[in-house]
């Protein structure tokens, strides 16, 4: 008989009419029959979906909402949907927000349901309690007069609604809503009870999803290592990662023999070698999961991926990666289980699923449960858990039976089990079988082995436990802010760095910042961070910690992005106060140094002008022109010297002189010292060439030497003329020409036969410059040439 057939039926029997009251009563009984058991029929067959849909559907909400649609035709309810509980919004609220819904078409057309994103506050909290302690709420909107709650029955025409709380951990993390809006309906203990293995179900599905969510942040932490071998050598090398994966020491050396020792059994080595020889073959390259067994023992699963490099036709070396992918395995094992176990009811789930009487008499087992007990083979329908069980075991599962069907109400546990593999641990779901004829003081159980989940729980533990030990033993202070720059975690450290323990140093965390101006740099940086969700460069800040003791520390920020959006800063402090006040040790003293240096230079300059001025003097008071214009001679090469001295001192370093700037003075000054009367054109085009000194003096003294010379002989007896100087540099070479419009070289002057003080100082200073010089005869006048290599000079 059709569900909503019978629903009909129990709707007119309602109604006032001249039926037997006995008689409508039996009819009553008799349909409310046939309804539980369309509700059971219809439970199990939802039940049966999920456990098909698990097996490969990766879409929970799709697949939730698929089982809510045929639960729900079924069960004639008008709307099922799920609930979760939100996270608190920073007002201490959290509520419940909606993730799945399902409504029927007839409930969509007649009473225009909404779609309740969120439960109300308010709504939440009243029926906290009751939810957190497993227990099902149910009203009807003609019991409801003011509130959230008949303001959401209103306006969604709920006439009656049910919600069946879902318990992760010991606490409330979802519901289910059931409505019906069509019907008045009254759910009694056993139907409801009969739907508590869909929260059971769901429950399993949510604890597979937050499963799923760890293994992808693990998967995120993979680590990978690299290898190769040289096949003309028979050498093996390995990255460390690669050692560590393997479990040896970082100064391992690794060699064929090591290699074969590795692979866990006959079959991985095989698979390996066949692998290495076809790559070897064909250049073909492979990609395989194998165990290993590392060198302290312990098997290990990993990725292992190869390469060959071919040259002539020739094979000569393979290379690939190495990951461990371990976790991962025992991960993708684990999932594989979970999604088996969810074929609940059904004799090919991993899921151990009992029925048991009163008495403890066997009614019904799947295979599972009797695979746990080592009973794959007996036939146990019937027996009692004393036939089976030594009597303190037997006690124990009739006790806890007994207190479910006292209880009325499901009950969730963990057992620590002794089964035909050894002790292992399950989740316990019983529950009391309702309302099926015979089964009135039956309870019924699914058993789920959580073993590696708990192994998998204390390797978590284990490393959370590693990850605070480092934190709290650093010797830098860790700390997280949220976008308000409102610190939210600061580590042990902050009593050193700040002056305050923990919880009194979570406060605005400029608050410790001082007035320093190097300070707005890092304010700077940590704004871009939340700006732009990127990791900036380390940058130091000025603090100033609750005694008023001035540190210095090195930043390192990156921000946690989320959905897109900079939702937090997470950082570590760097204590460099030591490091800080030798740096401005340095400095006091370079400024010092470079303050010497100054003073140097400018009494070299002095001194050489002394010189140069008594040597002029000297050469005035001359009866001889041939000393007083040698005399001359020497006053403008120590002009020359001083020159470069001078421009030295007046610059902000020593080590670098822009010649050009040098140039323009130098020859300027000999034209005015040698007084020629023919009026002379200088004209310059310089780029800009840096010399040290140890260049420049040479270079001035070349130039003094190679100008002198054109004032001397190549404008004599001219009234006017120009000198061109020009400077360059392409890569490192610098190039320095003069060249002048007079009278040129007479027809038989040879400059390299030459032997005069000038051209011999030209050449000697060339070899300094480890260069070369050379002069042409043009139509008018003679042009120099000097070409030398620009030494390294610091930036």
């Amino acid at each position: 008989m059709d569900s909503s057939v019978i629903s009909d039926l129990i709707e007119e029997l309602q109604k006032p009419g001249e039926l037997n009251g006995t008689v409508r009563s039996k009819l009553m009984e008799v349909l409310r029959s046939y309804e539980e058991r369309n509700v059971r029929d219809n439970l199990i067959k939802s039940l049966t979906e999920i456990s098909k849909g698990m097996v490969s559907a990766k879409n929970w909400t799709k697949l939730l909402r698929a089982s809510f649609r045929k639960l729900g035709k079924g069960i004639l309810a008008d709307r099922i949907c799920y609930y979760e509980l939100s996270p608190e919004n920073g007002t201490g609220s959290k509520g419940m927000t909606l993730k799945v819904e399902w409504n029927s078409e007839h409930a969509l057309e007649e009473f225009g349901i909404t779609s309740r994103r969120i439960l109300p506050d308010d709504l939440y909290y009243e029926l906290f309690t009751t939810l957190q302690n497993r227990s099902p709420f149910q009203t009807f909107r003609s019991h409801q007069h003011k509130g959230e709650l008949k303001n959401l029955m209103v306006d969604d025409g709920v006439n009656t609604l049910l919600l069946l709380p879902v318990i992760l951990s010991d606490s409330l993390y979802g519901i289910i809503r059931i409505d019906t809006c069509k019907h008045f309906r009254s759910w009694s203990d056993r139907e409801i009870s009969l739907l508590q293995p869909i929260v059971f179900q769901v429950r399993n599905l949510l604890e597979k999803r937050n499963m799923e969510k760890q293994i992808f942040n693990i998967h995120n932490q993979a680590r990978i290592g690299t290898w190769e071998m040289d096949l003309d050598n028979n050498g093996v090398i390995w990255s460390p990662i690669t050692k560590e994966i393997f479990g040896f020491p970082p100064d391992t050396k690794p060699d064929m023999d090591m290699i074969m020792e590795i692979f866990a059994n006959e079959e991985s080595q095989k698979k390996v070698l066949e692998a290495v020889e076809r790559a070897k073959t064909t250049g073909e390259p492979y990609d395989m999961e194998l165990q290993v067994r590392t060198a302290n023992g312990e098997y290990k699963w990993i990725r292992d991926t190869g390469q060959a490099e071919i040259r002539n036709g020739k094979c000569v070396r393979l290379y690939g990666i190495v990951q461990d992918i371990h976790k991962r395995k025992v991960a993708e094992l684990e999932s594989q289980k979970n999604k088996q176990l969810l074929e609940a009811i059904t004799q090919k789930t991993d899921v151990a699923v009992w029925v048991r009487n009163y008495s403890g008499e066997i009614i019904f087992v799947n295979r599972e449960w009797k695979k746990i007990f080592g009973l794959d083979k007996e036939h146990l329908e019937g027996k009692n858990v004393y036939d089976l069980f030594e009597k303190k075991v037997a006690d124990d599962l009739i006790k806890s039976d007994r207190k479910v069907l006292q209880m009325n109400d499901q009950v969730v546990f963990e057992e620590y089990i002794d089964t035909a593999q050894g002790h292992r641990h399950y989740m316990v779901n019983k529950f009391p079988i309702v309302g099926i004829p015979g089964l009135e003081d039956a309870a019924g159980g699914i058993g789920t082995d959580i073993t590696e989940i708990k192994k998998t729980e204390k390797q978590l533990q284990r490393a959370e436990q590693k990850l605070r030990d480092i934190i709290e033993h650093s010797t830098n202070l860790f700390y997280t802010h949220n976008i308000e720059n409102e610190l939210t975690y600061v580590s042990p450290q902050s009593v050193e760095f700040l002056g305050y323990e923990p919880h009194e140093a979570r406060r605005r965390w400029i608050e410790f910042v001082t007035d320093h101006p190097a300070n707005e740099y890092g304010i700077k940086c940590t704004q871009k961070a939340i700006e732009t969700g990127k990791t900036q460069p380390p940058f130091e800040l000025q603090l100033k910690k609750g005694n008023g003791e001035i540190i210095w520390v090195e930043v390192n920020e990156a921000p946690v992005v989320k959905d897109g959006k900079t939702v937090s800063i997470a950082g570590s402090l760097t204590d460099i106060t030591e490091r800080k006040k030798a740096q401005e040790a340095i400095k006091a003293n370079l400024k010092e140094k470079n303050t010497l240096l100054a003073e140097i230079h400018h009494r070299v300059k002095n001194n050489l002008a002394v010189v140069a001025s008594l040597m002029q003097l000297q050469a005035m008071e001359s009866t001889s022109e041939e000393l007083e214009e040698q005399l001359i001679e020497s006053v403008l090469r120590i002009k020359s010297m001083a020159s470069i001295h001078e421009h030295l001192y007046k610059t902000d370093t020593f080590s670098r002189l822009n010649f050009g700037n040098n140039l323009k003075g130098l020859i300027s000054d000999i034209i005015n010292t040698m007084q020629y009367s023919s009026q002379i054109d200088l004209k310059f085009e310089f780029e800009d060439v840096f010399l040290n000194v140890n260049q420049a003096i040479p270079s001035s003294l070349i130039i003094n030497e190679v100008v002198t010379n054109i004032i001397k002989h190549g404008f004599k007896g001219l009234k006017s003329g120009y000198i061109l100087a020009t400077l360059s540099q392409t890569g490192d070479e610098i190039t320095l020409k003069i060249e002048d419009n007079g009278r040129g070289f007479p027809d038989d002057f040879n400059p390299d036969s030459t032997n005069t003080l000038g051209m011999q100082l030209i050449k000697t200073l060339t070899t300094q410059l480890e260069g070369t010089y050379n002069y042409t005869s043009l139509d008018k006048g003679v042009r120099f040439s000097l070409t030398f290599q620009a030494n390294q000079l610091p930036s």
